[in-house]
């Protein structure tokens, strides 16, 4: 079958675009109207139903948790797994200390033994596989379907066994803590090029998943996640100096491949990363004066702190996934699953759950509901905790969005459902809050009142305060960039291009905050943007003040038809290259996605449209004093073709210092540019 890579590269260019002529699709085919391409969209044939099966029969399970392993050889060596072909490695310079090399300065003059506890900790490592594996589905005694997970040691049981248990997709939950760096060696197994994004993390290039630093077939690839956050306003003055209101807590990890991600994350490429730092866990503490306020993630994950990644998923006939290369709208299914089961049921004590709701779809949203009505407190949106707790009866999530939710079952029904109300009918988006239209995603069974033997310690209400917010300041704006989202000969543009991983759309200057507008000109299709690296924090939707859930930290933007959002964001210790781009992942395939790349004040980008950066190089620099003088990253050259758009090939090789302001003025690529005289030279 045809890719959607092939599309692109063995498309006609005309007038430096592609121009698409009748190509038969699996749902439909493709007409010209009007000089412009437009899908007509064909129902493929309806998922099969195994004879016999009822829903919210099969028990929920929970992500299994990942275990530490050693690594051999260690992170850094140079010499990783050579017998299977070597992937791109983490600098030594960055794990070689067990420390994160983020945590301290050199300008400090700090060695490894001067760092103080509890900044002197230890390395962590895992070890994922990606693979293929069966996942029942519909439940014990019917057809099993054929997916792809990321498959570690996990409760005890080693990659490569028979699982004891129904296998949940996602299926490897990593729980870490804030200051302890990570690093996860990914072995790949599949036969599709993939690459590791950590949504939600602050972490540096070479391990955030760029869309083509590849984890290839037979190849193993390093990612150093130093669970940092950046300094407060940029104050590299004290090393220790963190703005704590960046530390995540429901994070989740995914493939990021350029052209394949919406193919790999519908057959379960996915898992959960959760953080907790001194607040969190204080506020998990059951002995904390005043009261415990949330679920033990230690003692209590997948029994009362539980994460529900929601799903729909289409089969065909033979009980494989259905995927259209082809499909650009966005893949919609008819089956909806909870972590990865076809609608399971969970039992639940008369107590209070916390729920870690993830849309991991690939273009459905929701809008979810208990079935009685009931109201339920949100603590945390996308990868933060709130400032303090609120209450709702329904919440919205966009592709890729989490939303983290306390439901009381102590006056429930004896049965309840969770269920989505939001009315979609194609992958354009979503088309209106409809409670006629409802879904029922999963069955709640509630114990019988009376068992005295339930205990439940938390003490939480709306209000309840969690994480503080330290809000950017719109005074010290230094650029506005804005950003439109159409659709163009049958693809997806920002700005009017196409992706491309070889230009720098954005050179924002680390540590200095940015206005960025997204402004939605596409028509009927909805595009909720998300941004790699930092929080964005939302100012204004259509011109006026955002809902409630969305006010503070935010990582995905829910820009519907005709929408413009307004966010300032700062992008803080790491140079790029990094991207953002629409989260309905076939949007996102089909070139929706631009780079940015963080750079010192007044330097620039070696993205130049054509020079390859190596992908395993560290992406952290400081900025120089007056005095010092800066040199860029080594960029070696890299024997590989790329793929990006037809047009845009690119040579290898590059410099390895970058033009001073003086030698060069820099070339804007961002649309509407408008610099502070506070940073006349604002990158």
């Amino acid at each position: 079958m045809p890719n959607r890579r092939d599309f692109l590269k063995q498309g006609t260019v005309v007038g430096g675009v592609v121009s698409l002529s009748s190509i038969s699709l699996y749902s439909g085919k493709l007409s010209l109207l009007g000089g412009k391409a437009h899908a007509k969209e064909a129902e493929p044939p309806p998922s099969p139903i195994p004879e016999g099966w009822q829903p919210f029969t099969q028990n929920l399970q929970a992500p299994l948790r990942l275990i530490p392993v050693p690594l051999d050889p260690p992170p850094g060596t140079g010499e990783l797994l050579p017998e299977d072909g070597i992937g791109a490695q983490v600098g030594s310079e960055a794990v070689s200390n067990g420390i994160a090399q983020e945590f301290f300065d050199k300008r400090f003059n700090l060695s490894r033994e001067d760092v103080p506890e509890p900044y002197k900790q230890n390395l962590i490592t895992y070890q994922l596989t990606m693979r293929e594996f069966m996942v029942p589905m519909f439940g014990d005694g019917f057809p099993k379907v054929p997916k792809v997970g990321y498959f570690g040691l996990s409760d005890g049981v080693l990659d490569g066994e028979e699982l004891p248990m129904p296998v949940p997709a996602p299926n490897s939950t990593i729980i870490a803590r804030f200051k302890q760096p990570i690093v996860v060696r990914v072995t790949s197994r599949i036969n599709v090029e993939a690459s590791v994004h950590l949504h939600g993390g602050h972490n540096p290039a070479h391990s955030d998943g760029f869309p083509d630093f590849y984890v290839l077939e037979n190849q193993t690839r390093d990612y150093f996640y130093p669970n940092c956050v950046p300094r407060h306003d940029g104050d590299l003055s004290r090393y220790d100096n963190f703005d704590l209101s960046e530390v995540p807590s429901t994070l989740w990890y995914h493939d990021h491949g350029m052209d394949a991600t919406g193919f790999n994350v519908s057959r379960g490429l996915a898992g959960y990363y959760l953080v907790t730092d001194e607040l969190e866990r204080e506020l998990m503490n059951p002995e904390r004066e005043g009261g415990q306020v949330l679920p033990n993630l230690e003692t209590d994950y997948g029994v009362f702190d539980i994460p529900l990644a929601l799903s729909d998923q289409r089969l065909n006939p033979d009980y494989t996934l259905h995927y259209d290369f082809l499909d650009h709208n966005g893949r919609l299914g008819d089956l909806f699953t909870v972590n990865g089961f076809v609608q399971p049921v969970l039992k639940v004590q008369r107590r209070k759950y916390r729920f870690r709701i993830l849309n991991a779809s690939n273009a459905r949203w929701y809008t979810i509901r208990l079935s009685d009505r009931q109201p339920f407190l949100l603590v945390a949106t996308d990868s933060w905790l709130l400032p303090e707790v609120q209450r709702h009866r329904k919440l919205t999530l966009s592709n890729g969005a989490r939303r983290d939710i306390i439901v009381d079952f102590s006056k429930a029904p004896n049965e309840l459902f969770l269920e989505n109300i939001m009315e979609q009918e194609d992958g354009r988006g979503p088309k209106r809050i409809n409670p006629k239209a409802k879904v029922r995603l999963m069955k709640f069974e509630v114990e019988e009142e009376g068992d005295e033997d339930v205990k439940d310690n938390l003490v939480i209400a709306e209000g309840t305060k969690l994480r503080p917010h330290v809000p950017l300041n719109p005074d010290d704006v230094q650029i506005t960039r804005t950003f439109e989202l159409e659709r163009r000969n049958g693809a997806w543009q920002i700005n009017d291009k196409w992706f491309s991983p070889r230009r720098a759309d954005a050179v924002p200057a680390l540590e200095q905050t940015e206005r960025w507008i997204f402004k939605n000109k596409s028509g009927g299709w909805s595009h909720p943007m998300h941004v790699h690296l930092a929080a964005a924090q939302v100012q204004k939707v259509n011109g006026r003040k955002p809902p409630a859930d969305v006010r503070f930290n935010s990582d995905l933007l829910a820009l519907r038809g005709g929408d413009e959002f307004e966010i300032l964001i700062r992008f803080s210790t790491f140079t790029g290259p990094f991207v953002f781009h629409c989260h309905n992942l076939e949007h996102e395939d089909m070139r929706m996605m631009g780079v940015f790349d963080p750079r010192p004040v007044g330097y620039l980008s070696p993205l130049d449209g054509k020079t390859a950066v190596d992908s395993s190089i560290s992406g952290l620099e400081h900025e120089p004093d007056d005095d010092d003088v800066f040199e860029d990253l080594d960029l070696s050259p890299i024997e590989h073709e790329g793929v990006g758009h037809p047009h845009g090939d690119f040579e290898a090789g590059g410099g390895g210092v970058a033009p001073s302001p003086d030698e060069k003025e820099q070339e804007n690529e961002s649309g509407d540019d408008r610099r502070s005289k506070r940073n006349p030279r604002g990158g």
